[in-house]
């Protein structure tokens, strides 16, 4: 498995340079995108923060390609977010701030990797479908090529809180979220 962590929760531009189409990618069979989220990107042990204990993090970062150096472009979660999928500015894909939807005919790298035959996954907040905060994204164009769903919209509730799959049911959980949804399969 080839791992990418993008520090700081960021935009990168030119996502499209790092596509299952470049040399970067040709010899892996998996590949995951990790993107930390609620916490500075020097929180972690990758970033050379000795306080702090991230094995997981540290072992992604050691295995696969670490980018501290990548920076937002517009510090608010829906268009840093749509940014960091898309490659784009937020008026290229409609969400200019928090709780806009994305628009569905944009292109991402979930339908990138996608059309080269990669199954794809998304798990944990995705705050790109608009309000309200707790909608259910179906499964279709508004999931942006993602085939397999452990999603909350947008919520704040960490201790405690509900995610969907494909169903809008909500699937609630009484632990810690990334530690739940950690436990995604």
């Amino acid at each position: 498995m080839m791992s990418l962590i993008f520090q700081q929760n960021t935009v990168v531009s030119g996502i499209r340079t790092l596509t299952p189409q470049t040399e970067w990618f040709r010899n892996c069979t998996s590949n995951d995108i990790n993107l930390p989220d609620q916490h500075r990107g020097m929180a972690t042990a990758p970033a050379g923060n000795t306080d702090v204990h991230t094995p997981t993090l540290e072992r992604l970062a050691e295995e696969g390609a670490h980018c501290p150096n990548a920076y937002a472009n517009v510090p608010a979660c829906t268009p840093n977010r749509g940014g960091f999928l898309t490659s784009q500015y937020p008026h290229g894909y409609g969400a200019l701030a928090n709780d806009l939807s994305m628009r569905s005919d944009v292109e991402t790298i979930g339908e990138t990797f996608q059309d080269v035959g990669y199954n794809t996954a998304y798990v944990g907040k995705w705050h790109l479908d608009g309000i309200p905060r707790d909608k259910f994204t179906p499964p279709g164009p508004r999931r942006h090529g993602f085939d397999h769903w452990a999603v909350y919209n947008c919520h704040v509730d960490f201790f405690g809180g509900h995610y969907y799959r494909d169903t809008s049911e909500k699937e609630h959980f009484n632990d810690y979220e990334p530690q739940r949804l950690g436990r995604y399969n």
